[in-house]
This record gives structure tokens, C-alpha cells and sequence, in this order.
């Protein structure tokens, strides 16, 4: 990349052959360019990685803790306080389908049994985003 990019700097005659080298005197001042480009890249991420990280914008930027971190425990917590509930089915679960607990209308799933819909069931655990629930047989 960085012969390529020397090379579209070179300033070439266009009636030579495409194949011929450029002289020295040609490359010496796109060569030059491409050096301190360089060279004032390497200096500027030096500088800014020493200056940037004490700086507030930084810390706006960068999370303090692990990534989710809140998202897992309001989940956890969620779904601590929804394990063993009973509701209703709305509809037919085949194994998937929806039921109502209280107020609260969720995405269920059972273990491969069908229930028809207006069954009881109890939320007995937890697939993904989908509570898993059992019918209940009285």
C-alpha cells in the first residue's frame, strides 16, 4: 500500500512506457512527503495516547464496567421474580406461544408438550428470552 500510494505521488511522464522506473530525482520529494507523513502520524498517536486518557471526554467515551453489566442483572432479576408464577395460556402452545401472568403478557415456551390455549401453566425456568413453562394438571 504504502508503494502505491508512493507511486501516485511520483510525477511520471505520461508518454514514457508504463513499465520504466521513475528516477531518483523523481521519487526524492514524494518520498520525502511520505516519510514525514509518517513520521508526524507516529509522533501525533504517541502524543494523543498519553494526553487522551486523562482528559473527561475520554471517560465519556470508554465504559467503566464490563459490557451489559446492567442489562444481565435487571434480566436476572426479572426473571428471579417470575420463576414459579402461574397465568394463563392465550394462545395454543406448539411448543411456543403466548401466555398472561397477572398483567404481564410474555413469550413462553414449553418443554415439547402441546397446551391447548386458556391452559394453567408455571413458569419453571428460562431459554434465552423465552420463559419456559409446564402445564399444570390439578
Amino acid at each position: 500500500m504504502l508503494w502505491s500510494v508512493l507511486m501516485g505521488l511520483v510525477d511520471m511522464d505520461p508518454s514514457l512506457p508504463v513499465w520504466q522506473m521513475p528516477s531518483y530525482g523523481q521519487f526524492k520529494y514524494p518520498l520525502q512527503v511520505l516519510l514525514t507523513a509518517i513520521a508526524g502520524s507516529t509522533l501525533l498517536m504517541v502524543i494523543l495516547s498519553s494526553v487522551l486518557p486523562k482528559t473527561r471526554l475520554f471517560h465519556q467515551l470508554i465504559s467503566e464496567t464490563t459490557s451489559g453489566d446492567q442489562g444481565i442483572l435487571s434480566r436476572e432479576k426479572s426473571e428471579k421474580d417470575l420463576l414459579g408464577l402461574t397465568g394463563v395460556t392465550l394462545s395454543p402452545l406448539r411448543p411456543g406461544g403466548k401466555a398472561r401472568f397477572g398483567d404481564t403478557i410474555l413469550d413462553v415456551v414449553t418443554n415439547g408438550t402441546m397446551v391447548a390455549a386458556g391452559a394453567e401453566v408455571r413458569v419453571i425456568g428460562f431459554s434465552t428470552s423465552d420463559a419456559v413453562v409446564e402445564e399444570i394438571n390439578y
